[in-house]
């Protein structure tokens, strides 16, 4: 779920510090060298920094776009893999009891597990829980219980079965996704790159020292805010725009509501 005035604060936070070192750098580069002495380097400088900026520009475009499909991929899994628990609860449905009920019940179990306690697990960093571990055992064993006697149930048990499969691929992925993306030497080249090219221009010479101040804040303020974009979506299971259980939710409600004999019909 967004946390809007989390991200407004962290913005502020961030937005601020970042523009007030980089103030607090020019205003001691200006006070220590005058400008008059930095002017007449400006043309080489400018060559410099232009290389400095097309490279920074690559290698914080690269960090915002993996984190960004990175975040994108994690939600993706976790909404397959809520799909993957329904297709199992209506599979079963045409399946023969006593597992018909097991396996429903299983499912509804899985689910509100990984609703109520596993994703808060992700986000302070102790998962997996091992209840959703036990109630995955549960749902194997159920389908190994199985007692067929038509092709149609066949059939369903064979599907259901995959879905498993596809279940069990998927909450691996989930786990594997709660890691971050960004591995912390990366994260060393984008923060010391973003220090190089935000105080490199204080030594341009620029006559007046609000404009210089100016282009400094702006430069600033606009990495600061990259930044933040990019450390907000590292962790795509906790921090102020994780993706929420909502997928494992609405699974939940819908089936907590609907009978079987409901829910038997919806599919017919």
């Amino acid at each position: 779920m967004l946390g809007t005035s989390s991200i407004v604060l962290d913005a502020v936070i961030i937005v601020g510090i970042s523009v007030a070192i980089s103030m607090a750098v020019l205003w001691t580069i200006r006070w220590a060298i005058p400008h008059e002495r930095l002017t007449p380097h400006n043309e080489v400088s400018g060559f410099v920094y232009a290389v400095i900026g097309v490279i920074y520009a690559i290698i914080l475009g690269f960090a915002v776009i993996t984190v960004w499909e990175h975040y994108n991929e994690a939600k993706s899994d976790a909404h397959a893999e809520a799909n993957a628990v329904a297709n199992i609860y209506r599979i079963a449905s045409g399946l023969p009891e006593p597992s018909r009920g097991e396996i429903q019940d299983a499912s509804l179990a899985y689910v509100s597990t990984v609703a109520e306690k596993e994703w808060a697990a992700m986000d302070d960093g102790t998962a997996p829980v091992q209840q959703a571990v036990d109630d995955i055992n549960t749902l194997w064993s159920s389908f190994d219980s199985v007692a067929l006697t038509t092709s149609a149930e066949e059939a369903l048990y064979a599907e259901g079965l995959n879905q498993l499969s596809e279940l069990s691929s998927l909450r691996r992925e989930r786990l594997e996704d709660n890691d971050a993306a960004l591995l912390g030497i990366m994260w060393g080249v984008v923060v010391g790159g973003a220090i190089l090219t935000v105080l490199f221009p204080c030594l341009f010479g620029v006559e007046s020292r609000l404009v210089h101040s100016l282009i400094i804040g702006t430069l600033a303020a606009s990495i600061g805010l990259l930044l933040l974009l990019t450390y907000d979506l590292n962790y795509p299971f906790n921090g102020d725009v994780a993706i929420g259980p909502g997928a494992f939710e609405r699974v939940l409600e819908q089936f907590s509501a609907e009978g079987q004999s409901a829910f038997v019909g919806f599919l017919r």
